[in-house]
């Protein structure tokens, strides 16, 4: 005897990657609701991971050469933040 389960499968394809959620369950409705949480909770894990990653600084840093000895040198700044 073979299980009355229905198997439903969800792909999203972003420019943050691929997310995959796929679940049985004996009720179409059922397993619809179960994937959606799964996909869901998938895409806020990544959403935190991504927000909780410091910047990546789109422009150049300055760099401030000291032109005279080692005690003129000054701090390396990208986007108003040390380095």
């Amino acid at each position: 005897m073979g299980c009355a389960c229905v198997q439903v499968e969800v792909t999203v394809y972003s420019k943050n990657g691929t997310f995959r959620a796929e679940e049985h369950e004996g009720s179409l409705y059922a397993a619809i609701d179960k994937t959606a949480d799964k996909l869901a909770r998938t895409l806020r894990k990544r959403k935190v991971r991504v927000r909780s990653q410091p910047e990546k600084c789109s422009s150049l840093p300055r760099l401030l050469v000291a032109s005279e000895g080692p005690n003129n040198l000054r701090e390396i700044r990208c986007c108003g933040r040390r380095i």
